[in-house]
């Protein structure tokens, strides 16, 4: 018999697989299965900030290579776990966003469109997940700064994807105002252009700018409200471009929908409409880092907007093109720079545009109720706010009946002062242009009632309780003798006293107006107060009858407070 030399080997080899048990087995398994996931989760951050240097290639890959790893935890902790599933949601929409900015990359701006069109329904079926578990983790918020905040934040923009996504899969027409913010209108500005958005074509985003006063000159003439009677209607009742004076976004749509239906030989529907202020667009370009007008053969920032707009403002006259033609070389420019963003850039712009809050700049209505209840949960419906019960509400609201652009140049503060029943509302207007920056043409005009000038000319509205009564209302501490004052009811059928009257402020020249109201004797010391669309704040005070100060931000808009609280 010859002795084989692999026998020991091979005895060994079996002595080795006897000893080690299954307990150790289980072990080893562990350990690899442990190091795979904490490979795994290294590669989902090197994957995350290879997207944010717009390394797309890269961050592609390293997320596919982290996939498994993320799914497979999902799946063991029966999707059950939110740090789990926030990790596998976010792994899954990078991965799916890498995929889709390299699809992206070599593909014209309509083709662009139409896919990323067809990927939200896609995407809509992970952010709710995603939103929700991020929410709910405990570890989440303990580990990031301001996690609440985020929070909501995530939240609100799925919300808003979701519906984006309705809208972009529907058959829906939907009209968008745009709204100068530096002539204030109830809504946020004066309705100077108008496009219509048809989420049935291909192409939705394909738009065309038009003039308000070509649908406004043949359209009907509806009953002119106080104040718009007596400043802007020239005897010819209220027209389409001032339909927006209801500081009630729903309301003023409607109305906006009666003229629209109302155009001679042309009557058209909307199932929805959109106001886009000015200052949201100021916003969007200054996000992105300014847009390229190759006309102009420069780039823009958000500053030079209304520069390049009112460049040839000469001849933007009711009929001229100069103004829609502008308008749509800006937007054609934007929505080319949009197109050109890689993912990690969409990033930093979408935080950017929740940091500037420019969702509360926007206000959307929807003929479709469920579509509509959603907006309204998300505040995005321009709602002039119901009040409580035991809550005092004050919606300061504007209008530059001046026919100019003052606006652009006036600074505010709101002050709100509690004492023995009563509440004063006093607001101070600075007019920081001068004399010398009027138009050479218009520089002698002492005549503030018309135009042209640079005096800002406020209708100036108070929207409060209806059951406050005005006690008196001062201007530069002169007592008024008139006003207007009418019970008006919104959308919702919530009513308000609404209280006006007509603020002039000449240029280098300040004003401060004080409107005096007595409280029915229910009421506590809490205080809601509604933001106007275009509105800023320079400062704002609440004066308490104990001494406390309150001052608010009042960057959204609507806040709340209690004097009680502040007290306490």
């Amino acid at each position: 018999m010859v002795n084989c030399p692999d026998q020991p080997i091979m005895k060994d080899f079996r002595t080795f697989f006897t000893k080690f048990s299954w307990r150790n087995w289980l072990l080893a398994l562990a350990v690899v299965l442990v190091s795979w996931l904490v490979i795994s989760l290294l590669l989902t951050g090197l994957a995350a900030r290879s997207l944010a240097q717009g390394k797309v290639a890269t961050s592609q890959a390293l997320f596919e290579a982290a996939y498994p790893g993320s799914w497979l935890v999902s799946r063991l902790t029966f999707r059950s776990w939110p740090l789990a599933e926030v990790w596998h949601e976010g792994v899954w929409l990078g991965r799916y966003g890498s995929r889709l900015q390299r699809q992206l990359a070599d593909l014209s701006l309509e083709e662009q469109v139409v896919i990323a069109k067809n990927s939200l329904g896609e995407i809509n079926n992970h952010l709710p997940n995603l939103a929700e578990n991020f929410q709910r983790s405990s570890l989440l918020s303990v580990v990031i700064k301001n996690h609440q905040q985020a929070a909501l934040q995530l939240t609100k923009f799925q919300e808003v994807a979701d519906v984006l996504g309705q809208l972009f899969n529907s058959e829906q027409r939907w009209l968008i105002l745009l709204q100068n913010t530096d002539e204030l209108r109830a809504t946020g500005g004066f309705i100077g252009s108008y496009a219509v958005i048809d989420f049935s074509q291909e192409n939705p985003l394909q738009l065309e700018v038009r003039d308000i006063y070509d649908p406004s000159g043949i359209s009907i003439s509806l009953p002119s409200p106080a104040g718009q009677a007596e400043y802007l209607s020239e005897g010819q009742g209220m027209r389409l471009h001032d339909a927006n004076w209801s500081p009630d976004f729903p309301t003023a749509a409607s109305t906006i929908f009666r003229y629209f239906g109302r155009i001679n030989g042309d009557p058209q529907s909307f199932d929805g409409v959109i106001a886009l202020p000015l200052s949201a667009i100021e916003t969007m370009i200054g996000a992105v880092g300014g847009v390229y007008l190759p006309d102009q053969e420069r780039t823009i920032s958000a500053t030079e907007v209304v520069e390049v707009l009112r460049q040839n403002r000469s001849s933007f006259f009711p009929g001229s093109r100069e103004k829609e033609q502008a308008l749509q070389q800006l937007y054609t420019a934007l929505l080319l720079r949009l197109s050109q963003l890689s993912v990690g850039e969409w990033g930093a712009v979408v935080s950017n545009l929740a940091e500037d809050r420019l969702f509360s700049e926007l206000q959307f209505y929807s003929t479709t109720a469920a579509l509509q209840n959603k907006l309204l949960a998300l505040n995005l419906a321009g709602k002039t706010e119901a009040y409580d019960p035991q809550e005092i509400y004050v919606m300061p609201v504007e209008t530059n009946v001046g026919i100019n652009k003052a606006n652009r140049k006036v600074s505010r503060s709101l002050s709100l002062a509690l004492a023995d029943q009563q509440l004063t509302v006093s607001t101070t207007f600075t007019n920081h242009y001068t004399l010398a920056d009027r138009p050479a043409e218009i520089l002698n005009n002492p005549n503030y009632t018309v135009a042209n000038h640079l005096g800002y000319i406020n209708y100036h509205r108070l929207l409060v309780r209806s059951d406050m009564r005005v006690r008196s209302i001062t201007i530069d501490n002169e007592l008024l003798t008139t006003w207007d004052e009418e019970i008006v009811v919104n959308s919702s059928g919530t009513s308000y006293l609404q209280v006006g009257f007509l603020v002039r402020v000449p240029e280098e020249t300040e004003t401060t107006t004080a409107v005096e109201f007595s409280l029915p004797g229910n009421l506590d010391q809490a205080i809601a107060i509604q933001k106007q669309v275009g509105l800023t704040y320079e400062t704002v005070a609440i004066h308490c009858p104990a001494g406390a100060i309150l001052n608010p931000a009042l960057i959204h808009n609507l806040y709340q407070a209690s004097c009680q609280e502040a007290v306490q």
